[in-house]
C-alpha cells in the first residue's frame, strides 16, 4: 500500500460521517486525542529543559510597560535596550 492511499484511508476512516461508520471511528479519534495530548506534553517538556531561560523577554515587556507608564501612547516610540518594542 502506497503512501497516499494510505492518507486516503485514514482521511475516510476519520471525515466519513458517524452513520456510515462503526463505533470504533469514536474508540480510534479518542485514542489519536490522547495520543496527541500525550506526545505535546512530552514534547513541552523536553523543551523547556533543553531550552535555556532567557530574561531579554520579561526584561523588554517591563521597559515597554515603563513606557506606557510614562506617558508614551505612540507604539512605534517604544524602545529599550533590545531596540524598538513592537
Amino acid at each position: 500500500m502506497d503512501f497516499m492511499t494510505r492518507v486516503r484511508s485514514v482521511w475516510v476512516f476519520f471525515f466519513t460521517p458517524l452513520d456510515a461508520q462503526s463505533a470504533w471511528a469514536l474508540r480510534y479519534a479518542a485514542w489519536l486525542a490522547a495520543g496527541l495530548v500525550l506526545l505535546e506534553v512530552g514534547l513541552t517538556e523536553v523543551i523547556l529543559r533543553m531550552v535555556p531561560y532567557t530574561e531579554i523577554d520579561w526584561v523588554a515587556y517591563m521597559q515597554e510597560v515603563a513606557g506606557v507608564l510614562g506617558g508614551e501612547r505612540d507604539y512605534l516610540k517604544l524602545r529599550g535596550d533590545t531596540g524598538p518594542l513592537v
